[in-house]
């Protein structure tokens, strides 16, 4: 699995490629909207005397890019699972993809809801920061279950 696992890596890196070229060549100005995006940020009051950047305009052009590709890039982990699954990967390989599936189609769901401005960016920003949270516990502990984790552990011998 090791030469497999070097070669899903350069072919997740080949989808990364196609899905962004076929966005940019999809989506009118992109670059101009992404420009335009990092221009309209200023920091705002989150609490007391804690502030946050924010844009202060919707970007919904930039925002269905991100969605689109966020989607693109879920559908191909679910595809990189079965992949997984026929190769024999570990347990802990499988669990990592798991999480890549939840947080893209999960980002594509919010960034939707933005792009509709059903949410507002602070709340966008913590369901990211919930999903980073819920892969690094599933991830953790898929890592603690694994068979290949489950070493006993050397002996110690007594120091005389």
């Amino acid at each position: 699995m090791r030469r497999d696992k070097h070669l899903l890596s350069w072919l997740s890196f080949g989808v990364f490629l196609i899905v962004v070229g076929a966005i940019f060549l999809a989506t009118q100005n992109l670059t101009n909207q992404i420009e335009a995006f990092f221009e309209d940020f200023e920091l705002e009051q989150v609490s007391g005397e804690f502030y946050f950047p924010a844009p202060q305009n919707p970007h919904p052009t930039l925002y269905g890019a991100v969605a689109l590709f966020c989607l693109a890039f879920g559908v191909y982990q679910i595809l990189l699972l079965f992949l997984k699954f026929a190769l024999g990967a570990t347990l802990v390989q499988r669990a990592e993809t798991f999480t890549s599936i939840i947080f893209w189609l999960t980002a594509s769901f919010a960034v939707t809801l933005l792009k509709n401005q059903a949410i507002e960016w602070f709340l966008f920003i913590a369901v990211l920061i919930v999903l980073v949270a819920v892969g690094i516990v599933i991830r953790s502990l898929a890592s603690m279950i694994a068979p290949e984790h489950h070493k006993p552990y050397p002996k110690k011998t007594p120091v005389i």
